[in-house]
């Protein structure tokens, strides 16, 4: 892409051994020394150049050899997990009992239960539906029953 004039700017000063210059004009902006970062390399081949020959010559190497390593990256296996929707393929046939299970009150899913399946050692069975409500958290507690006081 285009460089900046300030990007310009110091990149001359730079190539031209400027080297002090080049990083206070570029101080002056955010992204100034990473401009530096980047393209410390070629700013260095430049500079080390006798003449506009030279220049063009290992300009010409090096974006060789920027084409040659961006191929092999561009060729090479990716190392990353699998996308959702190829996660989603892969394991689709593993949920087929999904159908058997519904959403908790945070999202979770859970084993759908038949109205004949009564949990063993769940405090709140000893209660009817009709006597049990949710407080805040979504837990069940035990109505509380007000006595009119005559």
């Amino acid at each position: 892409s285009k460089l900046s004039c300030a990007e310009a700017g110091a990149a001359t000063l730079y190539i031209c051994g400027k080297f002090d210059a080049a990083i206070a004009m570029l101080q002056e902006f955010a992204w100034g020394m990473e401009f530096l970062k980047l393209n410390q390399e070629l700013l260095d081949i430049y500079a080390s150049c006798e003449d506009s020959d030279e220049v063009v010559r290992r300009q010409n190497v090096w974006l060789a050899k920027a084409e040659k390593e961006q191929k092999e990256a561009k060729n090479a296996p990716d190392d990353l997990p699998p996308a959702y929707d190829d996660y989603n393929d892969t394991y689709d046939s593993e949920d087929e009992d999904e159908e058997e299970r519904e959403l908790d009150s945070f999202g979770n899913f859970i084993e759908k239960k038949e109205e004949n399946d009564i949990e063993e050692n769940n405090p709140n069975d000893n209660y009817e539906e009709e006597e049990r409500e949710l407080d805040s958290f979504g837990n069940f507690i035990e109505k509380k029953e007000v006595i009119d006081e005559e």
